[in-house]
């Protein structure tokens, strides 16, 4: 008929049966070896159209360089398998990039198509690579995130040049630190990344979505960049776990100073997480060295507005609403917190920390429940009910000074008192310890914080079932305690007798009580050293003082 073979090479020759052209690479910067196995199916008939040929060319690549893919930088392969057909062609095989080595696909189509070409890369994301890529954004770099990632992407050249790759990311093998965002996962726990980014001139036009997950937790949402590519807004539209049903907008302004926004509303916010990850990090660091308070943080600010915020694992702020002004080489430089407790809006929570001249910042925190504040602030997880009321300044020099106070509490399995209770011998007080709790009247303790040392001198905790008074230092880092003080048993009646005219003046002691008992408490918190002066139980006033060179009262 009207075909022959000659119709069917020049089919064959057709520029889009061209790889380099197909792959929009200039055919002149394609050098390599190819070995070519042609294959032609045609049937020899009147008006057979060159379209109706089937046509099916393999061939092996070897030593492939396609130049300045990027920046200058070339792409070359050992060996590159090539399969062309009436429909398309497609390129398998592994290639390197700029030192990196890629698993390669490249699957194109002849038809009619609004894009230039596709192709699909795998590779391991690790620090060398993210280094050759330019990827230097901090919350994609240690301390949050260590490890590599898997990844799989899917590339589209544009008609207009603009790239779009869609990322999927096995992040199993990588240790991942979004503790603000309620999210940590250890490496070898099975969690995924997802997004899509879109390229114009070699810089990130924007992500128009992304996503992160692991088997409790999922977040998602979009990132916003400026002219220059860099993140202006990350706006993530839903974060779900456990305790956390929310959303967050990060604004970053980078210039003239970098500065960053956080603004969190929704139904639950969990930060278990960040909590556990600073008390695990003042545990690790120097202990001879004063906290940092996050004084090597960007300047921040931090808003937070949701219905029930999570900062330990039973007792949640509802209605909650707080700021934070953090300032780089300050730290945290101002703190609003207001909320309240369970279905009872008048049991409240209020907290703030402003700055004063010179550096000073005033601390003040009440609540009429001091015992799920104290839960909430991570200081004490044992006391019920209670009037609280801390006040405290923070001087220039990191010194923190103040008074707490608290009023009719109860407390109740706490591991050093029962300890205290047990070598005093004071069974009965024991026993109501760890069943329904002691109830007491009055804390009082004035404090001083520095070097990451609680001092406390003539402190006093007293109710009608027992009393004590403390000073000594109590160290949050290496938790050894040093503390000496008064236990007096049958406080009120002991309190009776030392306003006694004459009675009292000579059998009481300093705090008022006639049957006390000078002890000492030394070494770590989980397993303190306790030792009691029982000759001085029903001893005079006299008396104590001179068991106290031995036992101590108030000196350190």
């Amino acid at each position: 008929g009207n075909s022959t073979i000659t119709d069917a090479l020049k089919f064959i020759d057709n520029p889009p049966l061209n790889f380099a052209s197909g792959m929009g690479v200039n055919p002149e910067k394609v050098l390599g070896n190819v070995d070519i196995k042609l294959g032609l199916n045609f049937e020899l008939h009147r008006n057979l159209t060159p379209e109706e040929i089937k046509v099916n060319v393999k061939a092996d690549l070897s030593d492939v360089k396609i130049e300045n893919i990027s920046d200058g930088k070339d792409l070359t392969a050992e060996k590159l398998n090539v399969e062309v057909n009436s429909k398309g062609f497609l390129v398998i095989g592994n290639a390197v990039f700029d030192g990196i080595n890629l698993n390669l696909v490249i699957n194109e189509t002849f038809a009619n198509k609004a894009y230039k070409n596709k192709s699909k890369i795998s590779f391991k994301l690790d620090e060398m690579v993210k280094h050759k890529l330019g990827i230097e954004s901090s919350i994609l770099n240690p301390p949050y995130i260590n490890g590599y990632a898997d990844i799989v992407a899917d590339i589209t050249v544009q008609n207009n040049d603009d790239v779009i790759l869609d990322i999927n990311a096995d992040i199993t093998n990588a240790e991942i630190d979004y503790s603000f965002l309620g999210f940590k996962k250890q490496t070898g726990q099975k969690g995924n990344i997802k997004t899509k980014v879109e390229i114009a001139d070699s810089k990130v036009k924007s992500v128009p979505s992304f996503s992160l997950s692991k088997d409790d937790f999922s977040l998602m949402g979009n990132i916003r960049t400026g002219k220059s590519g860099q993140i202006e807004l990350i706006d993530i539209k839903d974060i779900k776990g456990p305790k956390t049903s929310a959303s967050a907008k990060i604004e970053i302004v980078n210039s003239p100073k970098k500065k960053v926004k956080v603004n969190v509303s929704g139904h639950s916010y969990d930060l278990n997480t960040l909590f556990d990850k600073r008390e695990k990090a003042k545990k690790l660091s120097d202990k001879n060295k004063e906290d940092d308070n996050f004084k090597d943080v960007v300047d921040a600010e931090i808003f937070i507005a949701v219905n029930s915020l999570w900062t330990n694992q039973d007792t949640p702020i509802k209605n909650f609403a707080g700021s934070a002004v953090f300032k780089n080489g300050i730290g945290i430089d101002e703190v609003h917190m207001v909320g309240n407790y369970g279905t009872d809006k008048s049991i409240k929570l209020k907290l703030d920390y402003v700055p004063r001249p010179e550096g000073e910042h005033l601390l003040s925190i009440d609540s009429n429940n001091a015992g799920s504040t104290l839960r909430v602030l991570r200081l004490y997880e044992n006391m019920s009910g209670g009037i609280l009321k801390i006040e405290g300044k923070h001087s220039a020099d990191k010194g923190f000074i103040g008074h707490a106070q608290i009023r009719n509490f109860s407390i109740k399995n706490t591991p050093l008192l029962a300890k205290l209770l047990t070598v005093a011998s004071f069974k009965g007080m024991l026993d109501l310890l760890m069943g329904e709790g002691i109830t007491f009247s009055h804390f009082d303790a004035p404090f001083e914080y520095v070097d990451k040392t609680l001092k406390i001198k003539d402190a006093k905790m007293f109710g009608n079932v027992i009393g004590f008074t403390a000073s000594g230092k109590y160290n949050t880092s290496s938790e050894q305690l040093n503390l000496k003080g008064i236990i007096s048993p049958a406080h009120s009646i002991n309190a009776f007798i030392g306003k006694i005219p004459l009675v009292g003046t000579v059998l009481a002691g300093k705090d008022g009580s006639v049957i006390t008992a000078n002890y000492g408490i030394e070494g770590s918190l989980e397993d303190p050293k306790i030792k009691i002066n029982p000759l001085s139980m029903f001893s005079p006033s006299s008396l104590k003082e001179l068991f106290s060179s031995a036992f101590g009262e108030n000196n350190e």
